[in-house]
């Protein structure tokens, strides 16, 4: 593609970092993983930080770290990435399908309490495009049930709600350091929590279930991350912030172009709920109004050679569902209908003057 969607940013310092770490001759999980765990722990403002080797990894972790698996319910978003259905059918527990907001691309607290029921042990939010969910509303609920709160936040890393950094709000955090995040590592991700028992029950499950050198305490998975990775991490750390302010301004030009070009009852730039008081844009999405309409601009972008996404299909029309049980709420309705009329269009630190300009003019059309 001439205009990608992503376009990481390795600076010198990181490869200089990976030089030091291959000198060493240490490239499997050591200090550096741990330095990397702290440098984000402190970033994000909580106690621990485990490092694994990929965010489907962590997800799953974080359920096996707290018991959750046959005869039990978690709820989750329609509109997500398969990682956040899967590993919940990975434990052997019974997924219930909420409905997504179509307004912040999110799951609300009402829809979480819709789905809840005496079966319920955990719910999974999403913090789509990297927008934070309404993270105290959706804890009150999770509260008066005495049922466990996990986000899935690979999208929303350097994200604030209510002026602290997202990480903290849930039990546990999900990130991904996947190549298109606004840190990557390539492939890895992490689990941020205040709970220094899950901390240690995390740490043992990614290492095969190790309480010490081959002596296993309960059954784990080889979930272990690297200080080769972990070397890019720093530095990736040192520079969130700057890649945020970038692709902020780049979103603050797209909803000034396109608020002024056209109709808003055609295309939508992004609702921003008071309570996020900084969005990662992981993704800049776009909410025509028809799927006609939709589909004209995403034409127009191939033509001229620039990535698009459409972010994600709901579950609920996944092929995967048909050989599992799962409950679904009767009215998903909406994430459907969302689903073909949002665009995700390139919002990236590398996209020039006349890039924006480009993107810009076909999304009006």
């Amino acid at each position: 593609m001439r205009i990608k969607m992503a376009d990481p940013i390795l600076t010198d310092a990181s490869k200089a970092r990976v030089m030091e770490c291959l000198d060493r001759n240490w490239i499997s999980t050591g200090p550096v993983v741990e330095e990397f765990e702290s440098i984000l722990a402190d970033y994000c403002g909580v106690e621990h930080c485990v490092a694994m080797n990929n965010g489907t990894s962590t997800l799953h972790a974080m359920l096996l770290a707290l018991g959750v698996g046959p005869g039990d319910e978690v709820v989750i978003p329609d509109i997500t990435y398969i990682s956040t259905l899967s590993v919940v059918l990975h434990v052997g527990a019974r997924p219930v399908i909420v409905d997504t907001d179509p307004h912040t691309f999110n799951v609300t607290p009402d829809a979480i309490a819709s789905g809840i029921s005496d079966s319920t042990k955990a719910i999974i939010t999403v913090d789509m495009k990297g927008m934070p969910v309404d993270f105290d509303g959706i804890k009150e609920v999770c509260e008066q049930r005495n049922i466990l709160f996990l986000s899935d936040s690979a999208e929303s890393l350097g994200a604030s709600y209510k002026n602290k950094k997202v990480g903290g709000q849930a039990l546990a955090h999900s990130f991904s350091f996947f190549a298109n995040k606004n840190l990557t590592t390539g492939e890895g991700g992490c689990v941020t929590t205040n709970s220094g028992e899950l901390a240690n029950e995390l740490r043992c499950i990614r290492n095969q279930g190790q309480s010490s050198r081959y002596i296993h305490a309960r059954l784990g998975h080889n979930f272990r991350f690297n200080d080769v990775l972990a070397s890019i991490g720093i530095d990736q750390v040192s520079s969130l912030d700057e890649t945020l302010r970038s692709k902020e301004r780049i979103a603050l030009i797209y909803n000034d172009h396109i608020n002024n070009g056209l109709n808003e009852s055609i295309v939508k730039t992004p609702f921003i709920p008071d309570y996020v008081s900084q969005h990662s844009w992981y993704n800049y999405c776009l909410k025509y109004d028809s799927a006609g309409a939709c589909q004209k601009v995403k034409n127009a972008l191939t033509e001229r050679n620039i990535e698009w996404r459409v972010s994600f299909p709901p579950l609920t029309s996944q092929p995967l569902l048909n050989s599992y049980d799962f409950r679904v709420l009767a009215n998903t309705v909406q994430s459907s209908s969302l689903y073909e009329s949002m665009l995700d269009i390139p919002c990236h630190s590398g996209l020039s003057t006349a890039d924006i300009n480009e993107i810009v003019s076909l999304c009006l059309i």
